[in-house]
């Protein structure tokens, strides 16, 4: 279900596309994302537009390129990467579906333990990595929770609350289950997207992020 705000953003921009002149759209959109746009119910127009103007496919970033991507932008600000970090950096996000993401996102919380214009294996290591399912069993076991960055839950709190009129969140009114989030169908982000045994796990890094940043997040 789309929300009211962005109901209104997409159909201003549906107008500006069909009555203004000289005006371009550059819209970027994962693959795995495709089909909901093709969605005539809940898209309208929009699938059409993709009928008429033709997407261009972008491939994903082989090994070098995604080393270049991580090293090209370091050295020009005089920053550099050891190998053991860039090596570790491609192993980690390389199979995930759309880790570009991702990766941005590591890279940033990682810029911000450089030293002398070095980053190291060890300063990845101090903000957990990329991965946190460390099992690689799709579930989160204890101890797991603590290599999810604070500001990355905060983050996508922030994301999700902006896009839903204030209403879709880690938590719900009072606590993890009861939620007005109408495009999760009632349930908050901690229920939709947590296996049961992993939601007190994850209440806890909540707990921890909102004392640790020493703020009172949308949590």
């Amino acid at each position: 279900m789309i929300s009211l705000t962005m109901k209104h953003f997409l159909q201003g921009l549906l107008t500006a596309i069909n009555t203004v002149n000289k005006f371009t759209v550059i819209i970027t959109l994962r693959a795995d994302f495709l089909g909901y746009l093709l969605d005539s119910v809940q898209w309208g127009e929009w699938g059409e537009l993709l009928q008429k103007y033709s997407p261009e496919y972008i491939t994903s970033m082989n090994r070098q390129e995604l080393k270049s991507a991580i090293i090209d932008p370091a050295a020009f600000n005089g920053v550099k990467l050891k190998d053991k970090l860039v090596d570790q950096l491609i192993d980690d996000v390389h199979k995930e579906k759309g880790y570009l993401p991702l990766l941005q996102f590591t890279l940033t919380e990682l810029w911000e333990q450089q030293k002398k214009g070095l980053l190291t294996y060890e300063d990845y290591q101090e903000i957990g990595g990329v991965k946190t399912d460390q099992n690689n069993n799709n579930i989160i076991d204890e101890g797991e929770e603590n290599a999810i960055p604070c500001e990355t839950l905060i983050q996508i709190e922030k994301l999700w609350r902006n896009a839903t009129d204030n209403q879709c969140g880690w938590y719900g009114k009072d606590n993890v289950w009861e939620s007005n989030c109408q495009l999760l169908e009632g349930n908050t982000l901690t229920t939709i997207l947590m296996y049961p045994s992993d939601i007190p796990l994850l209440e806890n890094r909540l707990d921890y992020c909102k004392i640790k940043l020493n703020t009172k997040p949308l949590l």
